[in-house]
């Protein structure tokens, strides 16, 4: 049986206490989609650095975006990113003839959120991952971007693909 009151006391530390925890490649994935479309300069701290990060900064980068990459000093598999928003606009693309390519490896995530991103962007861009990324379906996400009035140039409604940017 429980009492019928329990007396809390206040807890006392002496100095702030920091705790490092280990992040998520799927949120830091989305906050740096967000960041890279917000108007602002964003710092990402506890951000996860894996092989799914390391890919979607690349390829951010590769778009023109500019991003500084700190250690985190609380935990060793973080790190602190700074994105430079371009307030929605995508920096750079390709044309038909020569789209920019893009290459996501292995990691999904990055594939699909920079799919939804790029038909905002202006000009022609190329994904493409490893093999076992070819043999993902993407159709859903391929079918509502086409809904939307995007098009997205695939035969099989898989990596590698071509969307050509229609601007925001």
């Amino acid at each position: 049986m429980l009492p019928d009151a329990i007396e809390l006391h206040p807890l006392t530390l002496k100095s702030p206490t920091m705790v490092g925890i280990p992040g998520s490649k799927s949120i830091t994935n989305r906050a740096l989609i967000l960041a890279a479309l917000s108007t602002e300069t964003t710092k990402i701290q506890g951000a996860l650095w894996s092989e799914d990060t390391q890919v979607m900064i690349d390829c951010l980068k590769s778009l023109g975006f500019k991003i500084s990459i700190e250690a985190d000093p609380l935990e060793p598999s973080n790190r602190t990113l700074t994105i430079q928003g371009e307030g929605g606009n995508i920096p750079r693309g390709g044309n038909p003839s020569s789209p920019l390519e893009l290459y996501v490896g292995n990691a999904g995530t990055a594939a699909r959120f920079l799919m939804a991103m790029l038909c905002l962007g202006e000009g022609v861009y190329r994904l493409s991952g490893v093999n076992r990324m070819h043999e993902r379906p993407q159709a859903e996400l391929v079918q509502s971007l086409r809904e939307l009035g995007y098009r997205i140039d695939t035969p099989n409604d898989r990596l590698p693909l071509v969307i050509h940017g229609q601007g925001p």
